[in-house]
C-alpha cells in the first residue's frame, strides 16, 4: 500500500508525458491511498490543463468520472493536526503535507511528482521515479 499525491494520479489518467511512470507506479503497487483533498486538486489540475488547451472539457470530465471510480474505497481520512504538524515539520504547505501526513500514519511511503516534498521528507516520500526503478543489486 503506498499513499499517492494528485500529480500522481493526474499522470495515471491523462496522458501526458509522465503518463507511462505513473502507470509503472501502479503496476509496482496497485494498492493505492488518498486523501479526500485530491478531489479538488485533482479537479484544479485537468481545470488547468484545459485553460492550457491540453484537454477538451469532455476529456477533463471523463478524468475526473475515471479518477472517482479507480480511488473509490481508496480515500483516507486525514487528522488536520498531524497535517499541521507535518507541514511545519517538513516545511510544506498543509495541502502538499496532507499526503506525507497519511502517509506517516499509515506507516507507508508517499509517491508523488513533487520534488519539494521529496525533498523535504525523504524518510517518508519517494519521486515517481525512483518507486518505479528497479533495485540495484550488489
Amino acid at each position: 500500500m503506498i499513499v499517492v499525491d494528485t500529480n500522481v494520479l493526474v499522470y495515471a489518467i491523462v496522458q501526458l508525458p509522465q503518463t507511462a511512470f505513473a502507470r509503472q507506479v501502479a503496476t509496482v503497487d496497485p494498492d493505492w491511498v488518498v486523501p479526500p483533498l485530491w478531489h479538488f486538486e485533482f479537479t484544479s489540475a485537468v481545470t488547468t490543463l484545459v485553460h492550457g488547451l491540453a484537454l477538451s472539457a469532455s476529456q477533463a470530465e471523463a478524468a475526473i468520472n475515471y479518477a472517482e471510480q479507480l480511488t473509490a474505497g481508496r480515500e483516507m481520512s486525514v487528522d488536520q493536526v498531524a497535517v499541521f504538524r507535518a507541514a511545519i515539520a517538513f516545511n510544506l504547505s498543509a495541502y502538499d503535507a496532507q499526503y506525507v501526513a497519511l502517509a506517516e500514519m499509515l506507516k507507508i511511503r508517499c509517491v508523488t511528482a513533487d520534488a519539494r516534498i521529496v525533498r523535504n521528507a525523504p524518510a517518508v516520500a519517494v519521486s515517481i521515479s525512483e518507486f518505479v526503478a528497479p533495485a540495484k543489486g550488489p
